[in-house]
């Protein structure tokens, strides 16, 4: 099994919640995640994170 979560950048108000969210989920994932993290590949479609 392979997770993928996106991202977009953020919009012209600089604010955009799926970015913040697939940060937040790398950067910390919740304990439910982090058994699925070699599965779990993110990706911002405009930063290539």
């Amino acid at each position: 099994m392979k997770i993928l979560l996106t991202g977009f950048e953020p919009n012209d108000d600089g604010l955009n919640a799926s970015e913040i969210l697939v940060r937040s989920l790398r950067d910390e994932p919740p304990k439910l995640l982090r058994e699925y993290s070699d599965d779990i590949h993110y990706k911002n479609h405009a930063r290539g994170y």
